[in-house]
């Protein structure tokens, strides 16, 4: 599994001050995550991942997409606070690029993950967390 990034639905007053440092962290851990890949996984650095709004918060719609170029096969899935899975998806659209979608349309304030589940990839590549 390759290290990832969580997201926490936040109440509105907190959003400003999370969401310049949530898009840095962002940013930062894509490229991390792009650099460090073994061979095997080279395709997986090619995923693209947005969560929308950029820093979530209680009231608002949670919006995910993971984008590649390839047509990879796969499933979205957002998991909630609590461990369960709130959304999921196989159906991938687009091409090129090619996109899942995922949408929580009241999400629980904490922390959500998002994970694509790619099929037909090496065990250590096939989930990837956003």
């Amino acid at each position: 599994m390759f290290p990832g990034h969580q997201f926490v639905v936040a109440p509105r007053a907190a959003v400003s001050l999370l969401a310049g440092a949530f898009f840095f962290v962002l940013c930062l851990g894509m490229d991390q995550r792009a650099e460090g890949l073994p061979g095997a996984c080279e395709d997986a650095a090619e995923l693209a991942f947005l969560p929308s709004p950029i820093a979530p918060w209680k009231g608002a719609p949670l919006r995910v997409i993971f984008s590649v170029e390839k047509p990879l096969e796969g499933e979205i899935r957002l998991t909630a606070p609590d461990g369960s899975i709130a959304a999921q998806s196989r159906e991938r659209h687009g091409g090129p690029p090619y996109f899942w979608f995922a949408e929580i349309k009241s999400p629980a304030a904490g922390t959500w993950r998002a994970t694509l589940v790619r099929e037909q990839a090496p065990v250590e590549c096939r989930t990837i967390t956003g």
